[in-house]
């Protein structure tokens, strides 16, 4: 299920780690589907950590993954663009795995293959998730997984 609740197969779920969710203009410009580039590397792995229910409701699984890569990334994308990000602290990386209300248990076992990313994006956000305040001035900055 997607976000907007509309059934979707799991080819079809948008999965990928927000790295941040700003709420003030950012001054990068929009990159769908760009290869990841860095040092010589065209891709990143993040391990799984553990499974987690997430959302006000505390119903929308996720698998947390190790943040220390993914907050370096953060760190950086602070320092050089400003970016204020609206969880601060209080961020935690992880892979959301559908947002269907009818799942009430969380998988048992992790992944046991690599979880790669190998593109990211930088988007205006379409549909601004209500959390404390609105803004249409939004970002996404997120890292998608090698097709």
């Amino acid at each position: 299920v997607s976000f907007n609740g509309r059934d979707i197969s799991a080819e079809e779920f948008d999965f990928h780690i927000t790295i941040y969710y700003s709420d003030n203009r950012v001054l990068l410009p929009n990159v769908e589907d760009q290869y990841i580039d860095a040092a010589g590397k065209t891709s990143v792995v993040v391990k799984p950590i553990g499974f987690e229910w997430f959302g006000v409701e505390k119903d929308v699984p996720i698998l947390a993954v190790e943040p220390a890569l993914l907050q370096t990334i953060r760190d950086t994308l602070n320092a050089t663009s400003g970016i204020y990000d609206r969880w601060g602290e209080d961020w935690r990386a992880h892979i959301s795995l559908s947002y269907d209300k009818d799942i009430t248990e969380l998988p048992l076992e992790l992944p046991t293959f690599d979880l790669k990313f190998d593109r990211y994006c930088i988007r205006d956000v379409e549909e601004p998730i209500s959390f404390d305040a609105e803004s249409s001035d939004e970002s996404q900055v997120s890292a998608m997984p090698v097709a």
